[in-house]
């Protein structure tokens, strides 16, 4: 008996059953014969629910969701799915005069479909226009963009002309009101033809359109050949397409409802930007302008969405679509199966009992020997109902029938394949098998990939052509029904497949020819041999994957061969893997607050090698040894973990996995051939085998990275000194070694638990400028650090901690501070650990150093110091040596009100609060009082000046130290304030000047000359000037300002004295020489004018000052000018005399002729004649001698014009 009869005899497997579904095939026969074939399974109808009620919903409320993207393998039903709904949908499609909704209404099982299909049509009622991309492209236009194919198509379902200048004409023509009018030209211009016949005629319509648009528009078109030369893209802009065919549809239709389906989309856009671009704009555009009425359902083979196994035909380009249909109808893969099961490979009852009875006695065996290996897409169960239903096929042919099919499409453009369900029927009745028709084959006999290659040859060829040219050479060298032809042919399929592993074990399976025969692996064994052997195949097993290949790509197999990685590169791609494997890194949370990660070590030649997070404290080394080895090197690795140096460390130890360097240095050499070539120019197959090795080595370490996370999950961890097994911890590794390192991280970070916070930034800030400490906020303290008394709690454990650190550390940088215990043993963030320096310096347990000084409270220095964590850094932190005692608060407080006049609480931080606010107005007061005292020559100009550095000082660290400053009870400061203030308030009054005075005469009086009335001033006031100088060298002068007062009358009583007796003196001295000058005997010569004359200037040195000290000076330093306008005057007097000499010696010149001969001095007469010019007889005082000389003087001139001078009685 033959597999024939096996076949529902009602259903004949030979019958016509249409090669692809086609929307233009709407003949009621076709129609009749479709319809009745077909099959809507139990997917279909769970899609086809989902798609109606989002069309119900978007036409009823108009939403603008209209997108809707039918995706499905080749062949798995799209095209008929989409064109019995659309002629379903439109009540205008009829088969026997009733509606085609109908004839699909039978094709339902579920009456709750049939119903609501029912619904949907007859509510919305919509115009459905349909097109087959793959048949209706544009002549002369490949690939043009789809607006403009659809928009064409929708013209001519209009009823427009199928030439697309003609029918835009037509349409202008019916826009005008000019249709009727063109219309009777035309019969006019052809008798006997109306334009419905000639307007699809492209000749006539073309030439008749030109000459009629030159007439019915001569302003557009001025001669016929202007329309004819008009390009089209000029006639309509693409951005009026969509609404033009919206309007066009509703106006033909008279519905608002409008559905548009596009059929193969996916391959005619493929990865074709304008056309991807295009698509999106018209559902863009139909979205708009629709409103939620007008609809567009896409078909494809490709999906959406990036995670679906079937991206793998996808291009990226299309997943920017997803939101232009968001409603998706995926017509599942396994409906196929069905689909055939229903259709064609129904049994009749006898024929099924027949294959049970054979299952139950062959299944086993036949599911051992047709068993696939490492497939995962293409391994499917066989048992007793597959078997049945699917015979003479297995489940597994499906899968590869339609993964082949799919390729196919992909590299043909969908354009000429059958369907899947052809494909099966061609297989059961085709005689191109040299064995003939499976169908009339005895039964038992089962489909191989043989007789899908047969059936496909022509359509493999056309896009691996090498394939099959390479088995042509295998049936020429071996023959049409060898082994060997077999198993090229099987070899061929599964390559086009590319990602099926062709072993010879799974050709062996889907060789399986019968379920009752034995094994084929022996067999496919000797023909793979063969054909490896027969120089003129192009065979090669490359991994134990058989592949035809050109002599470039084995050649470059060969090369590929011999790359054998040095241990650097074995040890990159192992540490490269099990980086993958703990990527992320293994984290942990202490108390749900601090995140603790782990570095990644492995061990290398020389030591351990860091793969990630090699800054990370807390380290996991992992390492692999033999399954034998792992008890001993566990038991190295408790020992080693107990050492110091290991405390942070974490050993993982796992099994090695069997072959690990074969497959590693597999891997190296995919990398290396890919990377040596990537960049290089090579032929497409070559550029296939490269890539086939780069993703063959991405497989393998696919494949490693299981085996050794395998090995480790089949480890144990060890953590100072105890072990414990991975599988223990958890159900995978990333569960275990989390839970490890949560374990270990409460060991390594054990003071974490004292302040358990990440705290915010502005948290230490906060803190220190709150007020009231007794009501601060929770989440200004959130360790509750203050009491409800507003008091530290210095014995929190948190705090005991940094002060314990410190008092063992000593003075510490911020920066070094924050490093250390952001460290294990801590943990503590920055920002954490700034607060608890807060609240230590508010409780008086630690001091700042800040720019120098020592900051023991909280204030602005102390704020901005622990704003930051990068102010922070640079700040000294120690522990304080001790408090001011309650005493000295309270002298300082009593010493600040004495001082600024404002009470103050006996509390550091209040001390040093007014202190800061009131000391820096006694700096400035006081600031003048050194310069000043310098100035006035005075006692206490250091003091002031430590004054100031003095208040600088306890000004620094916002006064941090002031109470200790001003609280002892011996405190020089307070002193050295209270005199400054005296001080201040005495040289604001009229002291200044009565010391500057003093000092003057201090200075002056002892300079002065010691003779007459000055000798006795000098002598009156020596004991007032030393008493003044003994008061200005005390530095509290200025509590002695009456006695100074005193002493500075008295010496300027008797410095008036000593001015009225100078004056006195000078004035008697100047008229004693006026009255010698009066006496002299030249004064009688010189005449009445000239006496009046000098005695005015003489009385013009007459000497009037007021008694003081300048009119002491005034009268020495008058006694010079005195004495030489005196001599002045002689000497003008002589000169006058001596003039009147010379005129008389001209008229006594007979009497003395002489001349000086051979003298040295002149050439004038010899001798001055000088009368009346007597000598004393004696001189009897001083003032005779004086005259005397005077005269003689007065003629001591005349000896340079005179040899001698004679006195004349």
């Amino acid at each position: 008996m033959t597999i024939r009869t096996l076949f529902d005899p009602s259903r004949q497997i030979d019958r016509r059953i249409e090669k692809v579904i086609q929307y233009d095939a709407m003949a009621p026969d076709l129609l009749r014969q479709e319809i009745a074939e077909y099959q809507v399974t139990e997917k279909m109808t769970s899609e086809l629910e989902k798609l109606l009620d989002a069309i119900d919903i978007g036409m009823g409320e108009g939403s603008p969701e209209v997108g809707v993207w039918v995706s499905g393998f080749y062949g798995s039903g799209k095209s008929s799915f989409t064109k019995y709904l659309g002629f379903a949908l439109d009540d205008h499609n009829q088969i026997d005069g009733k509606p085609f909704l109908n004839a699909l209404q039978d094709r339902i099982g579920s009456t709750t479909l049939r119903q609501r299909l029912a619904t949907v049509a007859s509510r919305h009622r919509p115009a459905v226009i349909m097109l087959d991309l793959a048949s209706e492209m544009l002549a002369g236009a490949s690939m043009a963009e789809i607006s403009t194919v659809l928009y064409v198509k929708v013209m001519q379902w209009a009823g427009y002309s199928r030439d697309r200048k003609v029918a835009y004409l037509e349409l202008m023509l019916e826009r005008d009101g000019k249709l009727d009018a063109f219309k009777e030209k035309i019969a006019q211009v052809v008798p006997g033809m109306t334009w419905e016949q000639i307007k699809n005629q492209p000749l006539v319509a073309n030439q008749l359109a030109s000459q009629l648009a030159a007439e019915l528009y001569p302003a557009v078109y001025p001669t016929p050949k202007s329309f004819h030369d008009q390009r089209l893209d000029e006639v309509i802009k693409v951005d009026d397409q969509a609404r033009e065919m919206v309007e066009l549809a509703r106006r033909r239709s008279g519905r608002e409802n409008v559905i548009f389906i596009l059929d193969e989309v996916g391959q005619y856009v493929a990865a074709r930007d304008a056309l991807i671009l295009d698509l999106d704009g018209l559902a863009k555009n139909l979205k708009a302008i629709g409103g939620g009425k007008v609809w567009l359902i896409a078909t494809a083979q490709q999906t959406l969405t990036e995670d679906d196994p079937r991206a793998q035909i996808n291009t990226p380009k299309l997943f920017k679509l997803q939101a232009r249909f968001p409603v998706p109808v995926d017509l599942d893969a396994s409906d196929i199966r069905e689909i055939c099961y229903l259709r064609l490979l129904g049994k009749a009852a006898a024929g099924k009992a027949q294959l049970e009875a054979r299952y139950d006695q062959l299944g086993q065996q036949l599911r051992f020997n047709t068993q696939l290996h490492n497939t995962r897409y293409y391994q499917r169960d066989l048992d007793k109902q597959a078997f049945c239903r699917l015979y003479p096929f297995l489940p597994q042919h499906f899968d590869i029938l339609l993964e082949l099919l799919g390729r196919l499409a992909k590299t043909m453009g969908g354009i000429g394949l059958r369907s899947a369900i052809k494909v099966i029927q061609d297989v059961l009745i085709s005689p191109e098998s040299p064995a003939g028709p499976l169908a009339d084959q005895p039964i038992g006999t089962l489909a191989t990939t043989v007789t899908f290659y047969d059936a496909l040859r022509r359509d493999i060829q056309t896009s691996f052509r090498q394939l099959v040219e390479a088995i042509d050479k295998v049936v020429r060298v071996f023959g049409a029904d060898s082994a060997e032809a077999r198993v090229a042919k099987t070899i061929a399929i599964l390559q086009v497949l590319d990602d099926f592993p062709v072993s010879r074990e799974n050709i062996a399976a889907l060789l399986h020819p019968r379920d009752d025969a034995p094994s084929q692996l022996d067999a496919v064994e000797q023909a793979v041999n063969a054909l490896m052997d027969e120089e003129t195949i192009p065979l090669a097993e490359i991994d134990g994957n058989l592949r035809f290949m050109s002599e470039a790509v084995t050649e470059l197999e060969q090369q590929r061969r011999g790359l054998i990685p040095i241990l650097a590169e074995r040890n990159r791609i192992q540490n490269d893997l099990l980086k993958e494997l703990f990527t992320p890194p293994p984290k942990a949370n202490l108390h749900n607050t601090r995140a603790v990660h782990c570095g990644i070590r492995t061990q290398g030649v020389a030591g351990p090698v860091s793969i990630a997070g090699d800054k990370e404290e807390l380290q996991l080394l992992v390492e692999f040894v033999s399954e034998g080895e792992i008890e001993s090197q566990k038991g190295t690795r408790v020992a080693d973990s107990t050492q110091s140096a290991e405390r942070n460390t974490l050993f993982l130890i796992g099994i090695e996995p069997k072959g690990l360097q074969q497959q590693i240095e597999e891997i190296y050499r995919g990398e290396e051939i890919f990377a040596q070539y990537r960049n290089k120019t090579v032929e497409k197959e070559i550029g296939e085998y490269l890539n086939g090795q780069q993703q063959r080595a991405e497989n393998l370490r696919g494949e490693l990275a299981a085996r050794l996370r395998k090995g480790l999950e089949q480890g144990s961890f060890v953590f100072q000194g105890r072990p414990h097994a991975v599988a223990s911890l958890g159900s995978n590794l990333e569960e275990a070694a989390k839970r490890q390192l949560e374990e270990a991280a409460k060991v390594v970070f054990h003071k974490y638990a004292e302040a358990p916070i990440q705290a915010e930034s502005a948290l230490a800030e906060r803190f220190l400028k709150t007020d009231r400490l007794d009501r601060i906020e929770s989440r200004n303290d959130p360790l509750s650090l203050v009491t409800a008394t507003g008091q530290i709690k210095v014995t929190h454990p948190a705090l005991k901690t940094v002060v314990d650190l410190l008092r063992h550390i000593g003075r510490e940088e911020g920066r070094v501070l924050l490093d250390k215990l952001n460290r294990a043993p801590y943990g503590w963030s920055k920002d954490t650990l700034r607060y608890l320096v807060a609240a230590l310096l508010v409780g008086g347990k630690i001091k700042l150093r800040v720019s120098g000084e020592d900051i023991t409270v909280r204030g602005p220095t102390a704020i901005d110091a622990l704003k930051t964590n990068a102010a922070f850094n640079r700040v000294g932190i120690d522990l304080r040596d001790g408090a001011v005692d309650p005493e000295s608060l309270l002298r300082s407080a009593e010493r600040i009100l004495e001082l600024t006049g404002e009470d103050v609480l006996p509390l550091e931080a209040e001390v040093s609060k007014v202190v800061t606010r009131r000391f820096p107005d006694l700096q400035r007061d006081y600031a003048y009082l050194a310069s000043e005292l310098r100035n006035l020559g005075l006692a206490g100009a250091e003091t002031a000046e430590s004054i100031q550095d003095s208040l600088s000082e306890i000004l620094k660290g916002d006064a941090s130290d002031a109470a200790a400053r001003l609280g002892p009870e011996e405190c020089p400061l307070f002193k050295d304030l209270l005199w400054a203030r005296d001080l201040d308030k005495a040289l604001k009054g009229h002291l200044p000047a009565i010391v500057r005075r003093a000092s003057r005469y201090i200075e002056a009086i002892p300079k002065l000359p010691a003779v007459g009335p000055l000798a006795a001033l000098q002598a009156e006031v020596l004991e007032d000037l030393a008493g003044l100088r003994e008061v200005f060298a005390q530095t509290d002068f200025f509590t002695k300002a009456p006695d100074i007062q005193s002493r500075v009358s008295s010496v300027e009583k008797a410095i008036e004295t000593a001015a009225t007796s100078l004056v006195a003196e000078y004035n008697a001295d100047l008229e004693s020489e006026k009255q010698r000058l009066e006496q002299s005997p030249n004064w009688p010569r010189i005449g009445g004018d000239n006496q009046e004359a000098f005695a005015a200037q003489l009385d013009a040195l007459q000497l009037a000052v007021e008694p003081s000290l300048d009119g002491i000076r005034a009268c020495l330093d008058a006694r010079y000018p005195l004495q030489q306008r005196v001599a002045e005057i002689a000497q003008a007097i002589a000169r006058i005399v001596e003039e009147q000499t010379r005129q008389a010696s001209q008229d006594d010149a007979e009497d003395i002729d002489t001349q000086v001969g051979g003298g040295t001095e002149g050439t004038g007469p010899k001798a001055l004649v000088v009368a009346d010019f007597s000598f004393p007889a004696e001189i009897a005082s001083r003032e005779q001698l004086e005259d005397l000389i005077q005269r003689l003087e007065a003629l001591r001139a005349e000896l340079t014009r005179y040899s001698k001078i004679v006195f004349k009685p």
